[in-house]
C-alpha cells in the first residue's frame, strides 16, 4: 500500500474532466478497480483495465481513468 496515492473523488473527477469533456454535475459513482481480472470478464469496456484505475461513471458516460499515467484509459457512452 505504500505506493498507492489516495485522492478524493472530487479530485480524480477534476482530474479526468481536463482530459476529456464530463457531464454537468457529479458522477453517480467513482470506483476504484480492485478486481481486474472480474471486470474483464465481464464487459469488452474493461479490456485494459488494472487494479488501482478509478472507473468514473455518470447516467449516459462512463470513464475508466488511470491515476498513475495521467491518461483516460477507455470511455463509453451509452445511447
Amino acid at each position: 500500500f505504500a505506493n498507492d496515492v489516495v485522492v478524493s473523488k472530487s479530485e480524480i473527477v477534476e482530474r479526468v474532466a481536463k482530459l476529456t469533456a464530463l457531464p454537468v454535475g457529479s458522477p453517480d459513482a467513482v470506483v476504484r478497480v480492485e478486481d481486474a481480472e472480474t471486470l474483464k470478464k465481464q464487459n469488452l469496456f474493461y479490456e485494459n483495465v488494472k487494479v488501482g484505475d478509478y472507473i468514473i461513471m455518470y447516467q449516459e458516460l462512463a470513464v475508466i481513468y488511470d491515476l498513475r499515467n495521467n491518461t483516460i484509459v477507455s470511455i463509453k457512452k451509452s445511447e
